[in-house]
C-alpha cells in the first residue's frame, strides 16, 4: 500500500495487544497496540479501519499489506500511521 501523510495528530503510548484484542472497535487501543508491534518490527504500523458484520473494528498492518485485505473500497482509505517513536499521523492509503 501507499501512505501520504496528512498530518500529525498526537503521540500514543505503548499498551496490551490484548486490550485492543478484546475490544477491537476502540481506536485508542489499536493505536497502543500498534506502537507494541512498530517497536517489535522495527517499522511503522498503520491502523485500518473496517467493519466484522456490522461492527467497527481496527486493523493493524504494515505497508507490506495490500489496503484491499482489509477493506472493500478501492478508492482513497483514511488510516492512522503509527511511528516507532510514538507519533501518530492521519494519512490516506491507497493501493499501488
Amino acid at each position: 500500500m501507499q501512505i501520504t501523510i496528512d498530518k500529525k495528530i498526537g503521540q500514543v503510548e505503548k499498551g496490551k495487544v490484548s486490550d485492543w484484542r478484546k475490544n477491537p472497535g476502540n481506536l485508542d487501543l489499536a493505536a497502543s497496540a500498534a506502537l507494541y508491534y512498530a517497536q517489535k518490527q522495527n517499522k511503522r504500523m498503520i491502523v485500518i479501519p473496517g467493519d466484522s458484520y456490522g461492527v467497527a473494528v481496527f486493523h493493524i498492518a504494515n505497508e507490506n499489506k495490500s489496503i484491499s485485505y482489509f477493506t472493500i473500497k478501492r478508492n482513497d482509505n483514511l488510516v492512522v500511521v503509527v511511528e516507532t517513536n510514538g507519533e501518530v499521523f492521519r494519512a490516506i492509503a491507497s493501493d499501488v
